[in-house]
């Protein structure tokens, strides 16, 4: 509103109607209203949609992996999101990043306690593959892009390669990794 370049991701553009969204909520909403089959929200799933998010999902990522990768993060950022990205993290924690972010033992501490309750999230996913691969069944639900995109994210900051990301995928004879090659076909980057 007042001029001022404003960056966050996600973002969604769909060429289709012309419209930019913001935020992953919202995108998720105008993508179960706009295209509604498969729906993201199936009737009487929106509670529990969230409740998994909160409960199993922000632990894990919230709690224990960005303390540990912030800094990674901000690494990773081209040089104009950067600055972007520092600034919507501070405004969210309300203090400097380096306040948040943690180094050396701490952050080991961090990423193990990460692995664990990510093993978790994999017993859920093996759990309900005889209904089919993603928590919605055949199809990815809204719970799905929430954890794919948390996925990715662990994914692309840790490294594919590394044996911290390959320890993850193993978890529950590799429920993570079918369920992230799963997701490929719904996405596009």
């Amino acid at each position: 509103p007042d001029g001022t370049p404003h960056h966050t991701v996600p973002t969604l553009h769909d060429p289709t109607t012309g419209r930019t969204v913001t935020d992953s909520f919202a995108i998720l909403e105008y993508l179960d209203a706009q295209y509604p089959t498969p729906p993201l929200f199936p009737p009487g799933t929106r509670a529990l949609q969230s409740a998994f998010s909160k409960f199993a999902l922000d632990p894990p990522i919230g709690g224990s992996l960005i303390p540990a990768v912030l800094l990674d993060i901000l690494r990773l950022c081209t040089s104009t999101g950067s600055p972007a990205f520092r600034a919507a993290r501070e405004r969210q924690f309300g203090v400097p990043l380096e306040s948040v972010a943690v180094t050396g033992e701490q952050r080991e501490e961090l990423l193990k306690k990460f692995v664990v309750q990510l093993g978790e999230v994999a017993s859920v996913l093996k759990e309900n593959e005889a209904e089919g691969v993603f928590l919605g069944g055949a199809h990815p639900i809204a719970a799905d892009c929430d954890l794919a995109a948390r996925l990715t994210t662990a994914e692309t900051v840790l490294g594919k390669e590394s044996p911290l990301w390959k320890e993850v995928t193993a978890f529950s004879g590799g429920a993570i990794e079918r369920y992230l090659q799963a997701f490929a076909g719904w996405r596009v980057l």
